[in-house]
């Protein structure tokens, strides 16, 4: 794994609070979405991707289905290249999240499915 420090882009998060919830703003999907753990991962990630990598947001998935195995499963995020063909695929976890054979086994099942 390659270390990546996402913090910088907390300040750029647009969080709101309702109902004492704590809800941030998914720049993809336009829409306001619950911010649990690894909802803060997902959107620092997306950030990143479109700030620091100079991905356009036209280019990324988040939370699509996927048939795997005649299963249905749910990717995190997908980025498409130049010829909108995939090209990443991104688990987001937790940070208290320990990352797993299991979800290695996973993200190969998903990269199957895409060939990325």
């Amino acid at each position: 794994m390659i270390p990546l420090d996402l913090t910088p882009y907390k300040s750029e998060l647009r969080l709101k609070k309702e109902d004492g919830k704590v809800y941030v703003f998914d720049l993809i999907r336009s829409k306001w979405l619950v911010l649990l753990p690894e909802e803060l991962v997902r959107q620092l990630l997306i950030l990143y991707l479109i700030r620091e990598k100079r991905y356009s947001k036209n280019f990324i998935a988040v939370e699509k289905g996927l048939k795997v195995n005649d299963l249905d499963k749910r990717f995190d995020l997908l980025v498409y290249n130049a010829d909108t063909q995939p090209f990443m695929l991104v688990e987001c976890k937790a940070p208290s999240v320990k990352i797993t054979q299991d979800v290695f086994r996973q993200m190969a099942i998903y990269n199957m499915a895409f060939r990325v």
